[in-house]
């Protein structure tokens, strides 16, 4: 029987065809590495609760938004579930001290940056990169 140790979630906010990436800090593991708005499940959180949770912690706010998609990885380290928003148009997020930049890429742009392996994932198996 295989033990899942963490659970995790995220959010990919679309608008248009961009969506948000986070920088990772110096002062987190992975720096430079970019992701999305996420982090662990706690307790009592249905992971769905937790994207939306990081996200405001990470980029200061969540728009409206309407869910179309979750996509969920199982790796030896856990499950992750990004769950994929659209949102009416971009924001200028207000990011906490685990990220040192934000921006907003089409996928053919995010190809190109040094991407957390799962994000990159994600991307190919929608056909955004």
């Amino acid at each position: 029987m295989c033990r899942v140790s963490r659970q995790g979630s995220g959010m990919m906010l679309w608008a248009g065809d961009r969506f948000l990436l986070l920088r990772r800090s110096a002062k987190v593991p992975e720096p430079g590495i970019w992701n999305l708005p996420g982090g662990q499940v706690d307790r009592g959180e249905t992971p769905y609760q937790s994207a939306v949770r990081e996200t405001v912690e990470e980029a200061g706010t969540i728009p409206a938004h309407r869910v179309v998609g979750e996509h969920v990885s199982r790796t030896r380290q856990g499950v992750y579930t990004a769950f994929v928003a659209q949102i009416d148009r971009p924001f200028k997020p207000d990011i906490n001290w685990e990220s040192d930049a934000w921006a907003w890429v089409a996928g053919n742009e995010a190809r190109d940056l040094p991407l957390h392996p799962e994000l990159r994932r994600l991307l190919d198996e929608m056909g955004a990169v």
